[in-house]
């Protein structure tokens, strides 16, 4: 049986990478710091984890798809 390696990570500024997510013109960053944050969900061997990222994923609202938000980063992407 293999043991299980968690992964520690960074603690992250929500509010700079939403900021950054919603203000840049760079596109090849946007979707790097995406592709980062999709790593930190995908890449946990731990369900709750996964699901404690998503959590505050939402909670920080980093692809701003709330009601009030605007520009919304899914509109940059398309």
């Amino acid at each position: 049986m293999n043991p299980v390696i968690e992964i520690n990570y960074a603690p992250i500024d929500f509010n700079n990478v939403k900021s950054f997510l919603m203000s840049s013109q760079e596109d090849i960053k946007i979707c790097a710091t995406l592709q980062a944050l999709r790593w930190r969900i995908t890449k946990t061997k731990r369900k709750v984890f996964t699901k404690q990222m998503i959590l505050t994923y939402m909670h920080f609202d980093l692809l701003g798809c709330s009601q009030n938000s605007s520009p919304k980063v899914l509109d940059k992407l398309l």
